[in-house]
């Protein structure tokens, strides 16, 4: 294989190549990419849940002003549906997540929450702190939910900083418990390109057994969103890794591990590659497992309108970064 040749032999990374070989773009998708139009492409979807989209759009700005603009999770409110971002340190601090507030739908959740009938994504253990650690029918119940719901967010990502996967134990709801270390690896093993181009970050993903205090270009925030459409609204966390395997790239990582609905896990893979005249290619690459596409609750119809969707999203999402990291629209 091509990219296998370029790790092995250490033939400059080149980004108009790797798209063709990796993901076979056709010459009309690459001349769009180089007209500077976003390209969206769906790549797989099945039977357990798990869709992986394709992104691309060539920026104005060089690779290191990307990363500028990335390493500030502010900037990550891109639109209205991200209602709040918060970094969490190495270990967490406690004041970290004191800008999430649980609504009360939300808190009703977790009030009528029981192990193996939740209908939020939780360890066991965290079950077992919510029934312990709220008194329900207190007049101030739902303040002390939203209390012990932030701290147990910090514990978990304290948990990953320490044990890496070993921290990250497995969801718990009405209907399935996920291994989300298992569930990390199928994605990765389901992303050739990484493993083939970039072995040695492969292996540390696959493998991740935490990070030292201070440990450089890796942070985790959390985020709290919201779609509307009727879905409930999201607590997620993430774990960013930036590695530069080779000058002309950058490879950064994104982990969700955890969010409270609907996902049983994503990665997110950039590449941030350098383009002709002090510009760079955005390469996005996203693989998610989704409990609503798992088997049929979801509906067909529905599933394709989701896959249909997909492309057009990604495109949008992508000229809002570009917008963004550019300070307006520029070619």
């Amino acid at each position: 294989m091509w990219s296998q040749a370029l790790a092995n032999d250490g033939a400059p990374f080149e980004a108009l190549p790797f798209l063709q070989r990796s993901w076979n773009l056709s010459a009309q998708e690459i001349a769009a990419i180089e007209r500077g139009d976003p390209v969206g492409k769906l790549l797989r979807r099945n039977a357990d849940g798990e869709v992986a989209i394709l992104g691309v759009i060539r920026l104005s700005r060089s690779k290191e002003e990307y990363l500028t603009w990335y390493r500030n999770v502010e900037n990550y409110k891109l639109s209205p549906m991200v209602v709040e971002v918060g970094p969490i340190g190495n270990p967490p601090e406690t004041e970290a997540a004191d800008r999430l507030q649980l609504e009360p739908d939300e808190i009703n959740t977790l009030r009528i929450c029981q192990p193996a009938k939740c209908g939020a994504k939780l360890t066991g253990e965290e079950i077992e702190r919510l029934r312990a650690g709220v008194d329900w029918s207190a007049p101030d119940a739902a303040a002390r939910a939203n209390l012990l719901s932030r701290q147990m967010l910090l514990d978990y990502a304290g948990a990953y900083w320490r044990r890496g996967h070993e921290g990250l134990g497995k969801y718990r709801s009405e209907d399935t418990a996920v291994d989300l270390a298992a569930t990390f690896r199928g994605m990765l093993d389901a992303s050739p390109f990484l493993r083939d181009s970039f072995p040695e970050l492969f292996r540390e993903l696959y493998d991740y057994r935490g990070a030292k205090p201070g440990a450089a270009d890796e942070f985790v925030y959390w985020s709290r969103e919201r779609y509307g459409f009727g879905l409930k609204p999201l607590v997620n966390l993430f774990h960013i890794t930036i590695r530069k395997p080779q000058p002309a790239v950058v490879v950064i990582a994104s982990k969700q591990i955890r969010s409270n609905h609907y996902f049983d896990g994503s990665l997110s893979l950039v590449l941030v590659a350098d383009a002709p005249g002090g510009r760079s290619y955005l390469i996005f690459v996203n693989r998610s497992r989704v409990d609503l596409l798992r088997g049929g609750g979801f509906g067909g119809f529905k599933r394709k309108l989701f896959e249909w969707q997909l492309p057009r999203e990604i495109k949008k999402q992508l000229l809002l970064i570009r917008k963004n990291v550019e300070g307006g629209p520029r070619g």
